[in-house]
């Protein structure tokens, strides 16, 4: 069975179906008759509405999604199947009447399509055939789609049924006529008409019986001339029909449906177009050979015209590519040279117009330029970080926190892990630089795991210099976590992380990233000194500043050359107190000096009061323990004096209380060391005038070993006051010299 006679099958089995809703009562003997009603309709000229109906469900079968996926053999085993299911059940009389009802929607056929496929389903009558439910429901639908759209149709047809399935059996009942209006008359009533002849019973008249089917070959001259083709035309797809062995009304079925494929195809060749003028000659030869069944002739213009429409379609795909890549290129030197403005806007230090600039880089490169898309939203991050460190723009920072966090997003797919690294490093400085404003390690905690998932994405070989960033960044962390929490191990963590990255630091790490890591090593150093006072961890912080100095120029740095020298010397007169025991280091202590002296020379008290005064307080520490150790040489002891008394004159005691009583206190010591070389009773009067009143701001503030210490120190000043005031002549024993305390604020 070919495709077709299973859709005429199909036709004839949903055709009697529709009988009941022209009054037609149809045997269930009959039901599976639908092939016979088709043959019967082509032979009373009323084929028409069969090949509409296999004509249009045919083109639906091959657009649909349902179905175009299906391969003809199993088309038609579902068309085979689907005629016999809907013979086997009876359409519900009132979906079949909501059906065709005037009130209907465009949804005619499915109602009764969805009564059957529910009744065949609920049977399991689908799974034993192994029909797939959605094309099932699909060519249900579609096979009443187009009988129902009018009644008329199904109406129309009611003699041709009534013929074709003969006269109803005795049991069934006989419509009643309705009875005529009743007319106000004064006639009697007509007479009952009498019995005809049993002949009349037996023969309708001749106006009443059905005309003769129309042979074979006036159905074909009529389908030749209601298409438009040709004799010549007609006898070739005839002789492709019989090729095929189609015999009876399935020949007239296929004929018909080819004439309209001929039809059909003649009128796309023949449309007008905006071809050029030797497609359109190609075009109208295939016409011509197709209107006159030269077949062959036919599909080797058609060939042609497939190779032109083809090369024509690469013409205008490569054309289109070259626009689009033109296109492309435009979008993306736009893009660069906006980029570049904003370079010049971070240059002049114009960094909201250079983050602005970088947006609008990005907006204009193409959807495909992903790679440099990300680089722009990047710098914009960077120039706003840069904003808000310069210029203490929280406002910039949070900009720049939410710009880290759009370029992490943008390469959430791990395709471009060096990116990603640098887009965590500066989303770790802008969280460090706000946990510096900020009470509490919370964001630290945050800048410490930015750091270390960069460092997981990258290694010191494939990335060295921004590996390096990474493990300073870490390192700066930790050092202020650290510092918060007052804790040694994050001090210790932070010491290996800077040696680790300064031991792999190789040439193409440029000297900037190496000073920052040698400076952040010499702090850390320091800070873990309060905690661990062995000399190793001094004459580490000592070796770091002395790399770092190396690498610094005054003249170029001035500020950070200053506080990296007064950091040197604080190290080196830590290390030489750290080695007192074994006696005095002179070459550190006089190295210290130079160092601080260098510090204070480039720093002044009007721009840089705090480090100022920490830098000068420690140059007379230092000054004071040399004097000490070089005892035949009070002037080490005068300049210490001296500059405490700088220290004095610039610290408003108000305003910072132990920072003046601590040098005031240092300065005490420093007078009674002189006292033991000469003027005893004045240097020793001066350091109790100048221990006097440290002592009460200690007590006033709660400094309570400051205050134990200065308690001691005037008891003993009170021990020798007799011997102050009236010496004897072998001379009093001197008061020990108060130790220097620790700098405080």
């Amino acid at each position: 069975m070919s495709i077709f006679e299973a859709m005429e099958r199909l036709a004839g089995a949903a055709l009697l179906a529709l009988a009941p809703a022209a009054g037609i009562v149809v045997p269930a003997a009959h039901r599976g008759r639908g092939v016979d009603l088709v043959v019967a309709l082509r032979a009373r000229g009323a084929g028409d509405l069969v090949d509409g109906y296999v004509g249009e469900l045919t083109r639906e079968i091959w657009v649909g999604a349902e179905t175009r996926s299906l391969p003809q053999e199993a088309l038609e085993g579902h068309f085979s199947d689907l005629a016999e299911i809907i013979a086997a059940y009876e359409i519900d009389s009132a979906c079949l009447d909501g059906a065709l009802s005037s009130s209907a929607g465009g949804d005619r056929g499915r109602r009764i399509a969805l009564d059957l496929f529910l009744k065949a389903r609920g049977d399991g009558v689908l799974a034993a055939r192994k029909l797939s439910d959605d094309v099932a429901m699909f060519v249900l639908e579609r096979s009443f789609a187009r009988l129902v759209r009018e009644r008329q149709r199904i109406t129309a047809l009611a003699p041709m049924l009534r013929e074709f399935l003969g006269p109803p059996p005795a049991s069934a009942p006989q419509p009643t006529p309705e009875p005529s209006p009743v007319v106000a008359s004064s006639a009697p009533p007509p007479a009952a008409p009498s019995a005809p002849p049993p002949e009349a019973q037996r023969a309708p008249p001749a106006a009443a019986r059905m005309p003769e089917p129309p042979t074979e070959m006036e159905e074909r001259a009529r389908i030749r001339a209601h298409y438009g083709i040709s004799e010549a035309a007609e006898a070739r797809l005839m002789e492709l029909i019989e090729g095929q062995g189609a015999t009876g009304a399935t020949r007239l079925a296929r004929f018909e449906a080819l004439a309209r494929w001929l039809q059909e195809a003649r009128a796309q060749l023949i449309r007008p177009t905006n071809d050029d003028g030797d497609l359109r000659k190609l075009k109208m030869r295939a016409a011509d050979a197709l209107a006159a069944g030269d077949l062959a002739l036919a599909m080797e213009t058609l060939k042609h015209i497939r190779r032109e429409l083809r090369d024509g379609r690469r013409r205008i795909e490569a054309r289109l590519e070259d626009e689009v890549a033109a296109l492309k290129a435009q979008m993306t030197e736009e893009a660069r040279a906006a980029a570049r403005l904003a370079e010049l806007a971070v240059a002049r230090r114009d960094y909201l117009a250079a983050a602005d600039l970088f947006i609008e880089a990005a907006d204009c490169l193409p959807k495909s330029a992903r790679e440099e898309a990300w680089r722009y939203h990047l710098a914009r991050a960077d120039a706003l970080f840069r904003k808000a460190e310069e210029e203490n723009d929280d406002v910039a920072l949070g900009e720049a926190l939410a710009g880290y966090g759009s370029v992490l997003r943008l390469l959430a797919d791990g395709s471009n892990t060096r990116g990603a690294a640098r887009a965590n490093v500066g989303l770790g400085r802008a969280l460090h630089r706000q946990a510096e404003t900020a009470a509490g390690t919370g964001r630290l905690a945050d800048a410490v795991a930015a750091f270390r998932k960069a460092l997981s994405q990258i290694s010191a070989d494939d990335a060295p210099v921004l590996w390096c960033e990474a493990q300073g960044g870490l390192g700066r962390s930790l050092v202020l976590s650290a510092q918060r929490s007052r804790q040694a191990p994050p001090f210790r963590e932070a010491v290996e992380i800077y040696r680790t990255a300064l031991a792999a630091a190789t040439d193409e790490v440029p000297a900037q990233n190496r000073l920052e890591l040698n400076l952040g090593l010499g702090t850390a150093l320091l800070e873990l000194a309060e905690f661990d006072k062995s000399a190793d961890v001094l004459e580490g912080a000592v070796a770091a500043y002395s790399d770092a100095l190396v690498l610094l120029s005054r003249a170029d740095a001035p500020e950070i050359w200053a506080e990296a020298s007064y950091n040197f010397g604080s190290a080196l007169l830590a290390l030489a107190e750290a080695r007192r025991e074994t006696g005095p280091d002179t070459e550190r202590l006089m190295a210290a000096i130079a160092a601080l002296s260098g510090a204070i020379e480039v720093m002044t008290p009007d721009s840089h009061r705090d480090i100022w005064v920490n830098a000068s307080m420690t140059l007379a520490d230092a000054l004071s323990a040399l004097g000490e150790a070089e005892r035949s040489n009070p002037a080490r002891l005068h300049q210490a004096i001296a500059t405490y008394r700088r220290v004095l004159e610039v610290v408003d005691r108000a305003a910072t209380p132990i920072t003046w009583a601590t040098a005031s206190m240092n300065l005490g010591s420093t007078l009674i060391r002189l006292g033991e070389q000469e003027d005893k009773r004045n240097n020793w009067l001066a350091a109790a005038g100048a221990m006097v009143p440290a002592l009460e701001v200690f007590e006033a503030e709660g400094a309570t070993a400051h205050a134990d210490l200065a308690r001691r120190t005037l008891k003993r000043f009170h021990e020798e006051w007799v011997g102050l005031l009236a010496p004897q002549p072998s001379g009093p024993v001197a008061p020990a010299a108060t130790p220097h305390l620790q700098q405080v604020g």
